[in-house]
This record gives C-alpha cells, structure tokens and sequence, in this order.
C-alpha cells in the first residue's frame, strides 16, 4: 500500500493528524456495529475496510496499543428456544462492550469477529416457518423484551424447543396469536439472514 493509497483509507481530512483519523474513523466503524443489525455480508465488508484502515495507518507509522488480553466465549447449541436466547443475549451483551471499548481497529476486528460468529450460531437455530418473505424485513430486530415475553408464554404452552415452532403454524391458540405470530415471524427472519450468509460465503469463495 503507498502513502496515497493509504490516505485514501484513512480519508484523511485537510490539516487533520493520522492519529486523529484513525481515531475518527475507529469511533465511526464502533458506532456501526453498536446500531445495526447483523447483515453477514456488510459486516464482513465493513471487517475487510477495517483491516485496510489498520494497515494504512501503519504506513504513516501510526500504531495504538493493543489490549493483549481480549475475551472469547463460546456459544452453547441448545435445541431450546428459551436457553438459546438468553445465552445469545449475554453474550452479544458482553461483545458489544467490548466492541464500545475498543481502542484499536485490531481490537475491535477480533471483537467483531466474535459478535458475527455469535450470531452466525445462533440463527442457524432457527428453522423455517414458511411465512411469506415480504412480511420479513431483515434488518427489522424485534424488542428483545418483547421476544423473550413470547418465549415465556410459549414455554408455558409447552412450545419449547425449534421444532415446537412448527405447533405454532397451526394457529389453534387464538387469544396468543400475536404472541405466536411474532415467534415465527422472528424464526423465518433469522432463518433467511441465515440463507443470505450462506450464498455470500458460496459466491465470495466463487
């Protein structure tokens, strides 16, 4: 990488330091994955930039200290909906502090990485709940709140496991529709954010 392709990565800004644009550009990227929903292929897009901004910055001789101690927690595959979520909970908890913490882009690449990874477990949990995709929207998280309330009602139905869900199709249970509705409509999301990451990976590797 020369010294002008390394301006063009750090968008160095007239008069501006290399400290002072990477530091801006850090705080940028950690506000990007502290607000959005994980979308596998723009969060991959946004990891490759990162590692870009990183090396320019070394061009220009600039290297933060990194944190040598970083955390990794691994996730449990549980086929219970209930479990499945709180330890996805905790753990994305744990990650986006770490992520808000970050002092390098190194440290927030291996946290992102962690996050993205937690997430890619999670949602393979999730199965099909055959409702039409137009009434999904992808980057649409529901209140956590309001999922685990649902989760509980359902448990007390004794919906408890992913493949419970497939009970739920059924629509017997009237007076907890829309409790019901928005399990299989959180299912189906995870499950097609699932398939979007799986052609990613197939065409980048194309």
């Amino acid at each position: 990488m020369t010294k002008e392709e390394a301006s063009h990565f750090l968008a160095i800004e007239d008069g501006e330091e290399i400290s002072d644009a990477y530091w801006r550009n850090l705080f940028l990227h950690k506000k990007y994955f502290l607000t959005n929903a994980i979308i596998y292929s723009v969060f991959e897009q946004k990891l490759h930039k990162m590692a870009k901004i990183a090396e320019a910055a070394s061009i220009f001789g600039f290297q933060p200290p990194i944190r040598t101690s970083l955390i990794t927690e691994c996730f449990t595959k549980t086929d219970k909906m209930l479990d499945a979520f709180n330890e996805f909970n905790v753990l994305k908890s744990k990650y986006l502090q770490e992520i808000h913490r970050a002092e390098s882009f190194q440290e927030l690449e291996a946290y992102a990485k962690s996050y993205l990874q937690l997430n890619t477990d999670y949602i393979s949990l999730w199965p099909n709940t055959g409702m039409e995709e137009n009434r999904v929207k992808l980057s649409s998280e529901p209140d956590p709140v309001e999922l685990l309330a649902a989760l509980q009602v359902a448990l007390t139905k004794g919906i408890i496991t992913f493949q419970d869900l497939e009970l739920l199709k059924k629509g017997n249970d009237v007076s907890n529709k829309h409790t019901y509705e928005l399990l299989l409509k959180e299912s189906m999301r995870l499950y097609l954010l699932k398939q979007k990451e799986m052609e990613w990976k197939k065409h980048s590797k194309g």
